[in-house]
């Protein structure tokens, strides 16, 4: 499946702007603390219900928010939603 899009709202570390990779493949580079591995825990997120750094969710809103809201377009078109 081909990742269209990603959205998040409140979400760890990540700001609230649309991530839409282009074509082909990515190189995620930034000093310790700017999102790589959270922009990768979103995208799992969505896809799978869990998170793989902690298996307690209220981890994941960023710090002082009550909740947090991740989604993904994917597949042929961006047909495919998960939230």
């Amino acid at each position: 499946m081909i990742l269209r899009s990603l959205t998040t709202q409140s979400f760890r570390n990540l700001a609230d702007v649309p991530f839409a990779p282009g074509a082909g493949r990515h190189l995620l580079l930034g000093s310790n603390g700017a999102g790589k591995t959270s922009l990768l825990e979103a995208v799992y997120l969505a896809a799978t219900t869990k998170s793989f750094r902690t298996a307690d969710l209220a981890a994941c809103p960023r710090h002082g928010e009550p909740a947090f809201h991740v989604a993904i377009d994917a597949g042929a078109g961006g047909r495919d939603r998960l939230e």
